[in-house]
């Protein structure tokens, strides 16, 4: 019992690590990009800097609560963490990319 514990928390904590790491790459790129992409969006250096980390905090400690608080089961929060967390930044990631060197 208390490895299938241990082994689910790592797995656990290894999904909210790579959550905050792909919402900081996402804000890496928004905040080194601002500089190219500053004639055509001007306020892109602010959603960078202030506007996209504060939504990574908001989304990573929300999920957060939800599973501390075990609103919803472990599945669905993981499910939530895997998609919210992990796939939404790293798709604006591949979109900011491409707008930025293919342009």
């Amino acid at each position: 019992m208390f490895g299938k514990s241990m082994a689910y928390d790592v797995y656990h904590l290894s999904i909210y690590l790579a959550a905050i790491v792909s919402w900081a790459m996402l804000c890496l790129m928004m905040l080194f990009a601002a500089h190219r992409l500053a004639p055509r969006l001007a306020r892109l250096a602010l959603l960078g800097r202030i506007l996209l980390p504060i939504c990574a905090v908001v989304v990573c400690l929300g999920i957060l609560m939800l599973d501390i608080w075990a609103f919803y089961g472990h599945e669905v929060v993981e499910y939530g963490l895997l998609v919210v967390g992990i796939l939404l930044p790293a798709a604006l990631l591949v979109m900011l990319y491409k707008h930025v060197h293919l342009s």
